[in-house]
């Protein structure tokens, strides 16, 4: 799947273009979700991480990310047999 994505997404800054649009922010959150399982998830797809901290860095993502509003664990739930419950990965 992620040899699809750095594929699709090429040297645009954002999966349609120049230009964020909704699908972007549901991108963000899956690769998210995925550095849960392994941290380095991104390390073998440069553009996909470059797209993946560009959106991470978006100033209202900032702010959105740093707020008691975020709910970062537990991510699905409680009754999922990863990310329901329990401790969070320690480099969450």
């Amino acid at each position: 799947m992620f040899e699809q994505w750095e594929k699709f997404l090429g040297e645009r800054k954002f999966m349609a273009g120049d230009e964020i649009f909704y699908p972007d922010f549901l991108v963000f959150e899956a690769l998210d979700h995925y550095r849960l399982y392994h941290e380095s998830i991104l390390d073998d797809y440069p553009s996909l991480k470059a797209y993946f901290n560009r959106m991470k860095n978006l100033p209202e993502l900032q702010e959105y990310l740093g707020s008691s509003t975020r709910k970062a664990w537990p991510i699905f739930k409680p009754t999922a047999k990863f990310g329901g419950s329990g401790d969070p990965p320690k480099h969450l």
